[in-house]
């Protein structure tokens, strides 16, 4: 199955996991729900789309849709997390760019919502490697990356002294 497609697919299983409600009904509200927010008609299609949007949102941060992308294609799952990886890494560097060393925040910054953020960040990531584990995969798509992220935040902390 070609990855749009197995995505599309593991997305739309989600939403109707989670919502208890089938893919037609879901259009439907869609295509709806579009046309009171916008003024006109939709097609089918753009309803589906949005749809496949609101599942990626869902699917980043719920562990059986992980679980499953996982077990059924693991090159998808590995360029996902690879960006997830990145993404997180990226954030880390912008939290630890604005806490000082012993955990505090520096003055004139935002501080709650940076250690949210960084939070978040961290419970995705783990989420993604467990899944990881869990589809039998622990190695090297895992350790590579697991290694690249400790390096980038050695790195990151030896130049911030």
């Amino acid at each position: 199955m070609p990855a749009l497609a197995l995505l599309t697919f593991i997305l739309f299983d989600a939403l109707i996991k989670s919502t208890g409600i089938n893919i037609d009904e879901m259009i439907a509200d869609e295509m709806n729900s579009l046309k009171k927010t916008l003024g006109e008609d939709v097609t089918e299609d753009v309803a589906r789309q949005e749809l496949v949007a609101r599942g990626c949102e869902l699917m980043l941060t719920d562990a059986n849709s992980i679980n499953k992308l996982a077990k059924r294609d693991k090159g998808l799952f590995g360029k996902i997390k690879a960006k997830i990886d990145e993404c997180v890494k990226n954030i880390i560097k912008a939290c630890n760019s604005i806490i000082n060393k012993d955990g505090s925040i520096k003055s004139g910054t935002v501080s709650k919502e940076a250690m949210l953020l960084k939070n978040f960040a961290l419970q995705m990531r783990t989420m993604w490697n467990e899944a990881l584990k869990e589809a039998g995969e622990s190695n090297s798509i895992q350790n590579t990356s697991e290694q690249s992220q400790a390096y980038s935040e050695k790195k990151t902390q030896y130049a911030e002294r």
